[in-house]
C-alpha cells in the first residue's frame, strides 16, 4: 500500500525544488504565515515520515489532500511561520503548514487523521495564549 501511494505521490506536479505540489490554500493561510505563495508542496522524505508514523491514513485520504487544503473549518497560529488546520467531514484531519523564511514555499509538515479529544488538546492551548485562533471554531 505504501507504494501505491508513493506512486500517487509521483503522478504530481513538482516545483523547482522536486517537491510534489499537493495542493493551495487561500490568502488567508498566505498572509497569517508571511508566504508569497499559495501552494503546497511535501518533499519525498516527508511523506515518508507522515506514512511512517500516520499508518492509519490510505491511499485515499491522500488523493483527497488536495480538496482538504481548500475545504478547511478551523486554522490555529502556534507560531510566526507555521499553521495547523482542521478539515471535517465525514473524517477529521489535522494538517501542519509551514513557510519557508524567505516565504517562498509553504511546506505540509504533518497530516494525520484527528479525534475529539485532540480538538479538545487544541483548544486548551488556544485558551492559554499558546496558539491563536484564526479561522473557525474548536
Amino acid at each position: 500500500m505504501k507504494t501505491e501511494i508513493i506512486n500517487y505521490f509521483r503522478t504530481l506536479p513538482k516545483d523547482d525544488n522536486g517537491h510534489f505540489i499537493i495542493g493551495n490554500v487561500n490568502s488567508i493561510i498566505v498572509h497569517t504565515i508571511h508566504a508569497n505563495v499559495s501552494h503546497i508542496v511535501m518533499s519525498e522524505m516527508s511523506l515518508v515520515k507522515n506514512m511512517k508514523h500516520h499508518e492509519d491514513l490510505d491511499i485515499l485520504d491522500y488523493q483527497k489532500l488536495s480538496y482538504i487544503l481548500s475545504h478547511y473549518h478551523t486554522i490555529i497560529q502556534d507560531g510566526e511561520k507555521t499553521v495547523g488546520v482542521i478539515h471535517i467531514e465525514e473524517h477529521k484531519y489535522y494538517f501542519a503548514l509551514k513557510a519557508t523564511a524567505s516565504g517562498k514555499a509553504i511546506f505540509m509538515t504533518s497530516f494525520r487523521k484527528t479525534s475529539d479529544l485532540d480538538l479538545k488538546r487544541l483548544k486548551k492551548k488556544v485558551e492559554k495564549k499558546r496558539a491563536f485562533l484564526i479561522f473557525g471554531s474548536l
